[in-house]
């Protein structure tokens, strides 16, 4: 999807399906570093919402669970948690290998 920004007197135009419905409800506008993010201040209903992103092209839906999938139990999660929280942080690790590569 390609969206078109036009600047003028006025200000930035952005021609931007999704953007235009949510200037219905309202949009916050800031700005971080070298980009400007625009967010809606209310979404719309669920239903209308996933409309909206799927007519824009920006709603990609999950692919399907395999056949035998089970969500873990509550007392899996904990068990699985407490697994991955030994040892050191992934950021740390990440960094040490990269230093063998400069």
């Amino acid at each position: 999807m390609q969206m078109t920004i036009q600047l003028t007197p006025q200000g930035m135009l952005i021609n931007n399906p999704i953007i235009q419905e949510w200037l219905r409800y309202g949009v916050d506008v800031t700005q971080e570093s070298e980009r400007i993010i625009i967010r809606p201040k209310l979404f719309p209903k669920k239903k209308r919402l996933a409309q909206i992103l799927a007519e824009a092209g920006l709603l990609v839906s999950p692919p399907p669970l395999p056949f035998r999938h089970r969500p873990l139990s509550i007392k899996e999660q904990e068990t699985l948690s407490h697994k991955f929280s030994v040892g050191r942080p992934l950021s740390e690790i990440i960094i040490e290998e990269r230093t063998d590569r400069i």
